[in-house]
């Protein structure tokens, strides 16, 4: 009898497969998997063939446009649709690289700013002296420091479950 541990995954291109490959074993043989949101990106959900339905999928995460936190989240969710030409939250892709990149092209213009250069060091120095700044993810305070170069934490991790959806939705 298979174990019920999650299985992991890498990238669309590899979970796309696994999800296949698992769906198509007999139900009692499948097992749930266990994936990173780097899963999320591009054409993940039809390159499984509709048959991410037939598996447990849940994926470890940052943010999701379905439970977005604040106004700045909510507001960015139209100026997606209309250049994406999406007709709803389920046709975004990889909305956790969405955010993120929103996010950290924010977090380099600040410190660009405030380094007033362009050159790497003084960008490093600056990002790790960010003292606040109010993301799409989450309200960050002090984002980066010489030892924390990761600055969506820990506090910012969900489990989010796929069903037929393109994007995972949070579990609650």
């Amino acid at each position: 009898m298979p174990s019920a541990e999650p299985q992991g995954v890498a990238n669309e291109n590899e979970g796309a497969l696994l999800v296949r490959e698992m769906a198509n074993l007999p139900k009692e043989k499948r097992l749930p998997i266990l994936a990173h949101w780097g899963i999320t990106g591009g054409n993940f959900a039809e390159m499984t063939n509709g048959l991410i339905a037939n598996v447990d999928l849940s994926v470890v995460q940052t943010f999701s446009f379905y439970n977005p936190i604040n106004d700045k989240a909510t507001s960015l969710i139209p100026r997606i649709l209309e250049e994406t030409r999406a007709t709803g939250i389920d046709g975004i892709k990889s909305s956790v690289g969405i955010a993120q990149a929103y996010d950290l092209t924010w977090l380099f213009a600040i410190a660009m700013a405030k380094a007033d250069s362009t050159d790497r060091s003084s960008i490093r120095n600056a990002l790790e002296n960010i003292d606040a700044f109010d993301g799409v993810i989450k309200s960050y305070s002090r984002p980066f420091s010489k030892d924390n170069h990761n600055a969506p934490l820990a506090d910012q991790l969900f489990f989010a479950q796929y069903s037929d959806a393109k994007d995972p939705k949070p579990l609650h």
